[in-house]
C-alpha cells in the first residue's frame, strides 16, 4: 500500500508543477503543503468553459486527479486489513468523485476525515479510512474511488507516525521505522493483536511492542542518547521494575491517539474520557493484578476490537463495538474477573504451602529414631544424668559382631 501511495503522489506531484525548497517543519505545514499540491495538480484539469468541474476522464487513469486506483487484496492472508468491495463501492460511484473535486478540503488531517465522514456517503468512507486503504473482491470503477478519501485515510495514518516519532525522539525513531509504520497501520485498523502488512513485508504487533514505543521516556534532550546514560531514557518495557509506569504510559498515550482517529475523525461514540479512560483501566489492573494478568486483560481487549474492525470492514450493516464500550464495560468486568481469578490462585497457592509445611512438621514428629554408636553414647550419657534408660553400653558392639559371625559362618 505505501509503495502505491507513493507512486500516486509521485504522479500527482509531477503534474502540479509545485516544489518546496526544505521539508515540512511540522506535520501541519506538511498538511498545508499536500493540499497545495492536490489543488494545483486539479487545476491543471480543469475542463475549458467549466471553471468549477473537474474534467473526468477514464477511471484510474493518470488524467482523472479526482479518481485514484486501490490496491485489490487476493490472498486472505494479505487481506485482513482490507475492506470488502460491497462495502465501498459508493466511492466509485460519479457522484460521488465529483462532490470530493469539488469540497473544500482541510489541511488538517482530523479535520478533513470528519468532513468526508460527514457526507452522504460517510460510512463507507469511514471503512476505507479505518483500513489499510485496499479493497478484497471486484471493484466497480476498475477498483478506483474519489481520491481525497483515500489521501484522508493516508493522512491519518501520517498523523499516528507523527505522534509516536514525537514521542520516541526524531534521532530514536530511525532505529525503529518499520516498527513505527506497523504500529501506526495497527492503530488505524484497530488491528493491535496480530502482524500488519507494511513495505518490507509483515511486522508483528504485539502488547511488548506497543509498549515499547508508546511507553518510552524520551531523553532529557537529543545528545544524551549516545553521551551518556543519565537523560538518556529508556524504551517501555513490560517487565522490570519500570514496567508498571510503563504500561499505564503506554496506554494513556494510545487511548490518546485512539480517540484522535475514532472520535474526532472518524465521528465514533467516545464515552465521557479523554482517553478512552485507557490509563485509569491500566492503573487499576496493575494496582490488582501482576503484569502478567494485566498484559492478558489488554491482549483480550485488543482481540475484541480486532474482531469488531474485521467485521465492519467486511459486512454491511455492522455496527462495531466501539473502544468506549469494550473499555468501560467488557474490560471492567473482565479486570474483576481477573482479580477473582487471581486472588483464587494465590489462596490455593498459600494453601499448598500451608498443607506441605504440616506434613512435613507431622512426619518429622513421626520419623523413627536412627541408631549409631554415638546415639547409643548420648543415650548412655543422658542415663547417666537421670534421663530416660538407655541402650546398655557396648550393645551395638555386640549386635554387629554377631551379625558378621553368622554371615562368615554362612560363606
Amino acid at each position: 500500500m505505501a509503495t502505491s501511495a507513493g507512486e500516486d503522489y509521485a504522479i500527482i506531484l509531477k503534474g502540479a508543477g509545485v516544489n518546496f525548497e526544505l521539508p515540512p517543519p511540522d506535520w501541519r505545514e506538511a498538511g498545508n503543503r499536500l493540499r497545495q499540491i492536490i489543488t494545483a495538480y486539479q487545476n491543471t484539469k480543469i475542463s475549458p468553459g467549466k471553471p468549477d468541474k473537474i474534467a473526468f476522464k477514464d477511471a484510474g487513469s493518470e488524467a482523472d486527479p479526482a479518481r485514484v486506483k486501490l490496491v485489490r487484496r487476493t490472498s486472505m492472508a494479505t487481506a485482513a486489513l482490507s475492506c470488502a468491495a460491497s462495502i465501498i463501492t459508493q466511492l466509485t460511484e460519479p457522484g460521488v468523485v465529483e462532490a470530493e473535486a469539488a469540497a473544500e478540503h482541510s489541511a488538517d488531517p482530523i479535520d478533513e476525515a470528519r468532513r468526508i465522514v460527514g457526507t452522504s456517503y460517510g460510512d463507507a468512507a469511514r471503512a476505507l479510512m479505518s483500513s489499510d486503504g485496499s479493497y478484497k473482491d471486484a471493484l466497480a470503477g476498475n477498483g478506483s474511488i474519489a481520491a481525497p478519501v483515500l489521501l484522508a485515510q493516508q493522512g491519518l495514518l501520517a498523523f499516528i507516525e507523527a505522534f509516536i516519532e514525537r514521542l520516541v525522539t526524531e534521532e530514536r525513531a530511525g532505529e525503529c521505522t518499520g516498527e513505527i509504520e506497523a504500529l501506526s497501520l495497527a492503530i488505524l485498523t484497530s488491528s493491535l493483536a496480530g502482524a500488519v502488512k507494511v513495505e518490507g513485508g509483515s511486522k508483528s504487533v504485539d502488547f511488548a511492542l506497543i509498549v515499547k514505543l508508546l511507553g518510552s521516556t524520551k531523553p532529557s534532550n537529543n545528545r544524551a542518547t549516545k553521551s551518556s546514560k543519565s537523560g538518556a531514557g529508556h524504551w517501555g518495557t513490560t517487565t522490570g521494575p519500570k514496567a508498571t509506569s510503563d504500561i499505564e504510559t503506554a496506554m494513556m498515550h494510545l487511548g490518546t491517539i485512539l480517540l484522535a482517529i475514532r472520535v474526532k475523525a472518524l465521528g465514533e461514540d467516545g464515552g465521557t474520557r479523554e482517553d478512552y479512560g485507557m490509563h485509569d483501566l491500566a492503573r487499576d489492573a496493575l494496582g490488582e493484578l501482576t503484569v502478567v494478568k494485566a498484559t492478558e486483560l489488554f491482549e483480550d481487549l485488543f482481540q475484541r476490537a480486532d474482531r469488531g474492525a474485521r467485521h465492519q470492514r467486511s459486512r454491511a450493516n455492522v455496527l462495531e463495538t466501539g473502544w468506549a464500550s469494550l473499555i468501560e464495560v467488557d474490560m471492567r468486568e473482565k479486570l474483576e474477573a481477573l482479580g477473582r481469578e487471581e486472588h483464587s490462585e494465590e489462596a490455593g497457592a498459600r494453601a499448598g504451602k500451608q498443607a506441605a509445611a504440616e506434613a512435613l512438621a507431622a512426619g518429622n514428629k513421626h520419623k523413627a529414631p536412627v541408631i549409631t554408636a554415638e546415639g547409643d553414647a548420648k543415650a548412655d550419657m543422658a542415663k547417666k544424668a537421670g534421663g530416660a534408660p538407655a541402650v546398655p553400653p557396648g550393645t551395638l558392639d555386640k549386635v554387629r559382631a554377631a551379625c558378621v559371625a553368622s554371615l562368615q559362618a554362612k560363606i
